[in-house]
């Protein structure tokens, strides 16, 4: 089962702002990301620290979020 991932959310601001310039969105939309109904995997090619991918809706939307727990955060990658 994977941790119960939420806010409080940390993430590296200059990987949110390349976001922003490829895909048209920076990683703050995880503030409105729907973790209630989301589809959530481990994701088996990183073995360094567990790394969690979640499919799920902002609004109609659907966005696919790749996080790990650190500490009392959520650490959006």
């Amino acid at each position: 089962m994977p941790p119960r991932p939420g806010p409080p959310y940390e993430w590296d601001e200059d990987k949110s702002a390349e976001n922003l310039r490829l895909r048209g969105f920076s990683f703050d939309l995880v503030e409105r990301f729907d973790w209630t109904t989301a589809l959530t995997r481990r994701n088996l090619r990183i073995e360094s620290e567990d790394r969690w991918v979640s499919l799920g809706l902002v609004a109609e939307r659907m966005y696919v979020v790749v996080w790990t727990p650190r500490g009392p955060y959520t650490r959006i990658i």
